[in-house]
């Protein structure tokens, strides 16, 4: 499981970890891990990498495998990497994929780093040469910090590129999501509705009936968030 292997990286390195198979006993969205039931944390005593969005949640982990069984990108671009979680995850998900990674704090650009020399991970810090087939926004929660991690990861964004934004529905960032996908408009827009923060998806035109399949599952097109 996916999972359990992301998991024992960062365990290896001192941290705990706060996440969540179902949030109905926890069902509140907060930054603080004692009372969030959606999302992923990490803790460790030397300092608080808890990252402002949370990372994604047990579930949008197995959103990564469920993408992995349907795609093969070569280049994977994260904006946003908290305490390096997402784009670790990504990197184990895709092991064909190169995953470039901006939007973290120092110590956690370093981490990354640390993690992915020692792992023989294809993972780098910075920006991807050319387009890259998959791209996942996770920044800070607000709709401008939305819109400039869009703005930032645009040129590598391609007709055939499938865009994940992390938090739309649970943070409350539809308006900014549905903005984004305003610019994109050969696009298919959706809300992943059975993921733990409501992600928003742009999916290609073009994209092969595996890939629809793999999303389709995750939505409720009568769910209006």
């Amino acid at each position: 499981m996916l999972f359990d292997r992301v998991a024992a990286l960062f365990e290896a390195e001192g941290f705990a970890l706060r996440t969540s198979i179902s949030p109905f006993m926890l069902k509140s969205i907060d930054p603080d891990p004692e009372r969030d039931g959606t999302l992923t944390h990490l803790l460790r005593a030397d300092r608080d990498w808890r990252a402002p969005a949370g990372a994604p949640g047990m579930g949008e982990i197995y959103l990564f495998e469920a993408l992995a069984r349907a795609m093969a990108p070569s280049r994977i671009f994260v904006h946003g990497i908290g305490a390096a979680w997402t784009p670790v995850a990504l990197a184990l998900a895709f092991p064909g994929a190169r995953v470039s990674a901006v939007g973290g704090v120092p110590a956690a650009m370093t981490l990354l780093g640390e993690l992915a020399a020692k792992h023989r991970l294809a993972l780098s810090v910075g920006k991807p040469e050319g387009i890259a087939e998959l791209i996942f926004l996770d920044p800070v929660p607000t709709e401008i910090a939305q819109a400039a991690a869009f703005e930032a990861v645009r040129p590598h964004c391609g007709p055939d590129t499938l865009v994940v934004v992390h938090g739309v529905a649970v943070r409350g960032l539809r308006a900014g999501f549905d903005a984004i996908a305003a610019s994109l408009p050969a696009h298919r827009a959706v809300i992943l509705t059975r993921t733990g923060s409501g992600a928003g998806a742009l999916i290609p035109a073009n994209a092969p009936p595996a890939l629809a399949r793999a999303l389709g599952g995750l939505v409720d097109p009568l769910f209006k968030v």
